[in-house]
């Protein structure tokens, strides 16, 4: 009888989580950033492969290597038209590389644009408000510029090894493991994003897992979308030759869509959105008054708290419930935030009213206040229980008096 009720709550936690993406996908209209992120590699698509080419040219071991680089990205991560598209953007790279000095740092600009954009994205979906440094900034943009295509070109000549085998008949029982490069190369590249872009701690696991994920499902968006492009050839009917655009457009919607989902997935798995529980449900004005209690604990003790800490002290509130209130304390400046993106109480508390915190946080005041197993949050509790039924009494009394009474007043 356990196993059964502990697989059920894993199963209830499995529904919880899936259905909290379902949510933050929506509510953060991903579809639309979605469609702002493939504008804008429309823009920056060559900007980014003369600076990446640049940078692996300089680079003796990768010398005369960005033909095959550039076949290597497109067979395997654009379905159908990548030759195409390969063509077209190979020949604009190509006169691009022939730009003068400030046409080149134009081209720089507009590729850290698109890196910008990129950051800009996860940490809005992610709820980060603080800036990173400017320094911080470059210095990332710069690794992704880097890092990504030295990957690349280390999978490419791991495969370049694997022909010549291949070719000269010896024995690759050995070499198997390396057949799913193109996969494990999205893994290791979306875990490097998921990891290191959003302004906040992201521990390796969860980057890596949502990365699986996100690489699982374009792998299989690669394979339908291939499929689709063959068997329905709707657009070549209508486009003609020009089917190569639209098609490469909604391949480029398709892949940040699942990106997006990807960086969902991790940011849930970061604030432990499965862990969750739903059972009870707490009066907002009293759920308000305890977040800020746990931020007053935490500021006598000199630190801060995180928004993963504020939901580990709270597990009946949602994420949604619990960012509302932060927002609405941050609006009143009752708490600040820092540049860890935690919060901390930045208002003395001494000069705030309860009454000033009711007019502040604009909930109604609940008739009652369900106990709290825990000894502290239910000594503030019942403190507030006690001024909450004097209030009520004295409101109850006031109010005492028929409607009719009222609308009897004649203007004098």
């Amino acid at each position: 009888m356990k196993p059964i009720k502990q697989l059920n709550r894993y199963f209830t936690q499995f529904i919880a989580f899936w259905h909290w993406i379902a949510i933050q996908f929506i509510d953060n209209r991903c579809m639309l950033r979605a469609s702002s992120l493939t504008y804008t590699t429309l823009l920056a698509i060559v900007p980014l492969m003369v600076v990446v080419f640049s940078v692996l040219s300089m680079l003796p071991v990768f010398d005369n290597i960005s033909g095959r680089l550039q076949n290597f990205v497109f067979t395997n991560f654009v379905p159908h038209t990548g030759k195409l598209v390969q063509h077209y953007l190979t020949t604009f790279g190509e006169q691009a590389a022939h730009l003068p000095v400030i046409g080149f740092v134009f081209l720089f600009v507009t590729a850290i644009m698109m890196m910008i954009t990129i950051e800009s994205n996860i940490n809005d979906i992610w709820h980060l408000r603080s800036p990173r440094k400017l320094t911080t900034s470059l210095l990332l943009y710069w690794a992704m510029l880097t890092i990504g295509p030295i990957l690349l070109g280390v999978s490419l000549a791991i495969s370049s090894y694997m022909t010549s085998l291949h070719i000269l008949k010896l024995d690759l029982s050995h070499f198997h493991w390396l057949t799913p490069l193109p996969y494990l190369c999205t893994i290791m590249g979306l875990g490097f994003l998921y990891m290191a872009v959003p302004r906040c701690e992201v521990k390796v696991w969860q980057a890596f897992l949502g990365a699986l994920f996100a690489a699982t499902v374009f792998e299989i968006a690669k394979a339908g979308f291939s499929f689709y492009v063959v068997h329905f050839p709707t657009y070549q009917f209508i486009y003609g030759t020009l089917a190569t655009i639209p098609l490469f457009l909604i391949w480029i919607y398709v892949s940040w869509l699942i990106f997006l989902i990807g960086a969902l997935i991790v940011n849930g798995l970061r604030l432990e959105q499965g862990q969750r529980h739903f059972a009870e449900q707490v009066p907002p004005f009293v759920l308000s008054f305890r977040v800020l209690g746990h931020l007053r604990k935490a500021f006598l003790e000199g630190r801060s708290m995180s928004m993963t800490q504020l939901l580990k002290a709270e597990p009946y509130c949602s994420t949604r419930e619990l960012q509302y209130i932060i927002d609405q304390m941050l609006t009143v400046k009752l708490v600040h935030v820092t540049v860890d993106d935690d919060f901390i109480l930045s208002a003395d508390l001494h000069a705030v009213s309860l009454h000033d915190f009711y007019n502040m946080m604009q909930y109604f005041m609940p008739s009652s206040i369900v106990n709290d197993n825990r000894e502290e949050v239910e000594a503030w509790q019942a403190n507030l229980r006690e001024i909450l039924s004097t209030h009520n009494e004295q409101q109850t009394q006031l109010l005492s008096v028929s409607l009719e009474k009222i609308y009897e007043t004649k203007p004098e």
